[in-house]
């Protein structure tokens, strides 16, 4: 399975530990394993392009690359 792991999801979104964590809870993020713990990366797509629409619609293509480029596979 390939994902981002919590350190590099902390990173892109500018958040701790436990508000990734939280997002998960909150099915904000998808987690596509459990042990380890990956995030799906276009769920950290999606969560950015909410936060930030006119940045995200500026720059899709070139975010999408970088975020799928620091997923891991495992």
């Amino acid at each position: 399975m390939t994902g981002i792991e919590v350190d590099t999801a902390m990173k892109w979104l500018n958040v701790s530990r436990s508000y990734v964590y939280r997002m998960i809870r909150n099915d904000e993020l998808k987690a596509v394993s459990k042990k380890p713990l990956l995030i799906n990366p276009n769920s950290i797509i999606k969560k950015i392009s909410h936060t930030y629409p006119e940045v995200t619609r500026n720059c899709w293509n070139v975010l999408a690359y970088s975020v799928k480029q620091d997923a891991t596979a495992k």
